[in-house]
């Protein structure tokens, strides 16, 4: 029966009881006693290895009688409720004699004692004293990250220690990494919020230290489950033995983690960021060794504390001066609007804006990059709705505001100062789209998958680095910006009250749209120095009616471009200018991109190719209408064109002499096809004795050798040619509606004489999927995938096949098997053309190392991607993924 996937619900982990595991790692063992009367009331399944006593022997008992009258009588008077326990090194314990470490600690009414055998282990955990000292002085925090990475590997040993640091929205980023130099990097990579769930990061603040001694190692149960007295499980949030998430346990399989020590980083109160040690294989973290990362932790939380602390200092400090001057500017001019707008002393150049903005009332003024008048007064009505009065940063507006997007990038973040909400009086600074490209550890859109067959939550398996492209957001608004609006708030209000200010402010924006024409020949002998050419232009538009672009001013690289004259003040017409320098009046449509390129011909170098950017300089708005000052920069990208074309040019080339080799290459497999194939034919007839016995036994061995060395050499032909066509496939591919699940089973139909010979059993699984691809290439890869899974697969083992879909739409193929596996060290190589796994079986399989080459070259070419799981001695499992995009109907996901 097929059903539909159902959706991923990530609030399942963020409810995972996971301080309630109920049950411990087996390095350990665990009692839970009553304060009262010392009495046991749980115990852990592994005690008779530890204490000589099983859990039916110690539970109702004394905490004396396992650990001794002694030991227990201090438990019981240092054990204190928090989550450091008292830990102390012992030569040996009550009937036994393994030497370890005792560590005892209250929560939730019972003290909970856990003994861990240090299998000789130091004692005691030296840190470098001068690598302790160096994170005190450092003051880069990316550099102080890095230091305390290299400091927690050198004296832990892990193979790779990484500085973890959370942002606002709880993703987190690596920032500092130390690491096996064959390993590869993480460092720069985030991971979102799902990773590590609200209620992991609340145990993290409690307790700080995470053990996780070996990933796949077995659970010891508690016993009781349940506590005798209350009935509820044990709390061992704050132990050090307690098991782990099953997700989390997962998650770290997937990324080949074999064992991992966590500790958090505290500041201010609040979960900063991570230590995370991560160990290939299993490895125990004693309590020395925990003692000292956690030193590293709380020498980094102290001085990262230090660090936002003085730089908050910096930043009230520096914005109240910053302030003030812009007060004593105002203080010095008529103008209050001039004195703020203006470009070298005013409000964005102290926090490096793009652009600026006054509204007061019904007069409204714009100056840079800054959103024109009417999306201006949406930004600042929302603001209002959002928060009323006070100071307002944003890095991406729209989101934050739920505004439709400007388009153009201007103004996708905003500093803003709402001094008065009826009427709006506001000073606004704008920040233009910066484009990020953020590289995750996996893709963010897939925290999580739903097992096919089990429908259980489980994390992804796939951390390849994943490109996103974020857009509609600025640069980070920084602290000190933030505190120069806030105190230039607090300062207007000190010295003027909001009336005031908005007739002031009002009156300023009037004597600006007044002045804005008498300004050309000052504006002129600035842009004259630039070697851009820039045309401005003014359009007015009155109350009564549209208004037109008028040139304001030609500059003189424009005038020696197009050979106009020094004189040249320009015709009244914008439109007359365009059409006199040859430009496209198409620039200058309303709707038209704010950045294009187009081809001129100019009198004195012919044929030019320009970029053409349009800025917004400035925008002015009273009760008579508005006024705006538009600037083109105009660009010369010719000789960038011409490397561009010649690029081109060799590229073609390069194209041609590949189609040329593909032609070669077919030609000779055809050559070679042909006899190879009467080779093995022959072959086949002699071992079939069709014309008689052949006389002599050894000639059949001898027979049998050239039909499969015939077989062997036709098929590395064939995946040579299958390769050579991939390479140019971008020209080659033909498209169709194709339906996976017939191609798998011409591809199974193909290999039925060996999957009879093994012996396997072999399913299909999935509703059909209709896709538009290349029909060839996808059955190349099934039967690449299919005949990998049935040669590794010893006789009587399964090959299980799935066709299904992703809530997103992407559609894939997975083949499974019962076979062999593959070692770990073995699958980074296994896409690479002609490479194969090690040794054992794998090596003496007879193969090329092209077919899962050639299933990654043909999943790309159709933009999907493959994936890969293996365990030696256990199966593999290969996906094939394509896009939603190449989806026409998907299949049922399978249940």
């Amino acid at each position: 029966m097929l059903s539909e996937q159902p959706p991923v619900d990530l609030s399942v982990c963020a409810r995972e009881p996971i301080h309630i595991p109920g049950s411990i790692q087996p390095h350990g063992a665990l009692l839970a006693v009553r304060p009262g009367d010392g009495m046991i009331v749980q115990a852990s399944a592994n005690t008779g290895q530890v204490f000589g006593l099983e859990p039916e022997e110690l539970l109702g008992r004394p905490l004396a009688d396992g650990i001794g009258a002694d030991l227990a009588a201090q438990v019981m008077a240092t054990a204190i409720e928090g989550p450091k326990p008292d830990c102390r090194h012992l030569s040996g314990i009550a009937r036994q004699d393994a030497p370890g470490w005792l560590c005892a600690h209250r929560k939730a009414g019972r003290i909970i004692v856990e003994f861990e055998p240090d299998r000789g282990a130091p004692i005691a955990v030296a840190l470098d004293p001068a690598g302790l000292a160096g994170l005190t002085a450092e003051a880069n925090l990316f550099k102080l990250c890095q230091k305390a990475a290299d400091l927690v590997r050198a004296t832990t040993g892990y193979d790779r220690v990484m500085l973890y640091r959370f942002h606002p929205d709880w993703t987190g980023e690596v920032i500092g990494e130390a690491r096996k130099p064959d390993s590869v990097p993480y460092r720069g990579l985030r991971y979102p919020a799902s990773d590590i769930p609200e209620q992991a990061r609340r145990l993290y603040l409690e307790c700080q230290i995470r053990v996780i001694a070996d990933v796949r190692g077995a659970q010891v149960p508690v016993i009781p489950r349940e506590d005798p007295d209350t009935g509820a499980p044990l709390d061992m949030g704050w132990g050090q033995l307690r098991t782990m998430s099953p997700i989390h346990v997962e998650y770290l399989s997937n990324m080949g983690v074999g064992a991992s020590l966590t500790a958090s980083i505290e500041v201010a109160g609040r979960l900063w960021g991570l230590i995370a040690c991560h160990h290939d294989s299993r490895k125990a973290a004693p309590p020395p060794v925990r003692d000292a990362v956690r030193r590293v932790a709380d020498t980094l939380g102290a001085r990262i504390e230090a660090l936002e602390t003085e730089a908050a200092r910096v930043a009230e400090t520096e914005g109240s001066k910053r302030s003030l001057r812009l007060i004593e500017q105002i203080r010095q001019q008529s103008n209050i609007a001039m004195a703020l707008l203006s470009g070298d002393l005013g409000i964005g150049h102290f926090l490096r804006a793009d652009g600026s903005a006054i509204i007061a009332g019904d007069a409204a003024a714009t100056a840079g990059s800054a959103p024109d008048v009417r999306r201006l007064r949406e930004i600042i009505d929302a603001i209002v709705r959002h928060q009323g009065a006070g100071v307002f940063a944003s890095a991406a507006l729209s989101a934050d505001l739920g505004l439709p997007p400007a388009g153009n990038g201007i103004g996708a973040g905003v500093l803003a100062l709402v001094l008065s909400t009826d009427p709006v009086v506001a000073i606004a600074c704008f920040a233009n789209e910066l484009v990020q490209e953020v590289n995750w550890g996996g893709d963010p859109s897939k925290p999580a998958v739903i097992d096919p067959v089990s429908h259980r939550l489980s994390p992804r398996k796939s951390f390849e680095l994943w490109r996103e492209v974020v857009k509609g957001t600025s640069r980070a608004w920084r602290p000190l910006d933030i505190a120069t609006m806030r105190h230039l708030g607090d300062h207007l209000a000190a010295v003027t009250t909001a009336p005031v200010l908005r007739q002031q402010l009002a009156d300023g924006i009037r004597s600006l749209l007044s002045s804005a024409r008498d300004r050309q020949a000052l504006m002129r002998e600035f842009l004259d120095a630039t070697d851009e050419g820039i045309v401005t232009y003014l359009v007015t538009e009155r109350k009564e009616g549209a208004g037109h672009p008028v040139v304001h001013t030609v500059n003189r690289r424009v005038r020696n471009l197009f050979e106009l004259s020094d004189d040249f003040d320009g015709p009244s017409s914008l439109t007359d200018l365009f059409v006199r320098c040859g430009l496209p009046l198409s620039l200058l449509e309303p709707g038209a991109p704010d950045v294009q390129e187009c081809e001129v011909w100019t009198p004195s170098r012919g044929r030019l190719v320009l970029r053409v950017t349009r800025h917004n300089i400035m925008g002015l708005e009273t009760e008579m209408g508005r006024t705006g000052a538009t600037l083109y920069a105009l660009i010369d990208i010719t000789e960038f064109r011409e490397v561009e074309e010649a690029l081109r040019a060799v590229r073609d080339k390069a194209l041609e002499g590949e189609r040329a080799r593909t032609a070669f290459l077919a030609g000779v497999s055809h050559e070679l096809r042909t006899p190879l194939n009467a080779i093995i034919g022959f072959a086949e007839m002699l071992q079939s004795e069709a014309f008689g016995p052949l006389g002599n036994d050894r000639y059949k061995g001898y027979v049998s050798d050239i039909a499969q060395a015939g077989r062997h050499l036709l098929s590395l032909v064939t995946d040579i040619l299958e390769s050579a066509r991939l390479n140019s496939a971008a020209a080659q591919m033909t498209e169709t509606l194709v339906d996976l699940r017939a191609e798998v089973e011409a591809a199974l139909s193909m290999l039925s004489g060996q999957i009879e010979a093994a012996g396997l059993a072999v399913t299909i699984r999935g509703a059909d999927a209709i896709v538009r691809a290349d029909a060839r290439g996808l059955r190349q890869a099934a039967l690449n995938l299919l005949s990998n899974a049935v040669k590794f697969t010893p006789a009587g083992g399964r090959v299980d096949c799935v066709i299904g879909a992703d809530p997103s739409g992407e559609v894939w193929l997975e083949v499974t098997d019962t076979g062999i596996g593959i070692a770990d060290e073995d699958l980074p190589k296994l896409f690479q053309p002609f490479q194969r796994a090690g040794g054992g079986q794998a090596a003496k399989t007879p193969g090329t190392g092209l077919g899962l080459s050639l299933v990654k070259a043909i999943a790309e070419l159709h933009g999907g991607r493959v994936a890969l799981n293996s365990r030696l001695g256990h199966g593999t499992t290969v996906r094939l993924i394509l896009p939603s995009w190449r989806v026409e109907r998907a299949a049922e996901t399978v249940s």
